[in-house]
């Protein structure tokens, strides 16, 4: 049988115990960095399509 895995072992962070500043910053900083990325590359996406969109119209 597979061996259970306590929650704190599997993430790493333990919320029980930890300071709230402590777990702030270990969960902010990549959620932050992944909705910037996210909107990045919104934003390249909507460019590229949006120029494909009007060569096809001038044409």
């Amino acid at each position: 049988m597979a061996k259970k895995i306590k929650d704190k072992d599997r993430d790493g962070i333990d919320f029980g115990t930890t300071k709230i500043d402590t777990l702030f910053n270990s969960i902010f900083y990549p959620t932050l960095l992944s909705m910037v990325f996210a909107s990045l590359f919104t934003v390249a996406d909507g460019i590229y399509f949006s120029n494909i969109n009007h060569k096809k119209k001038k044409t």
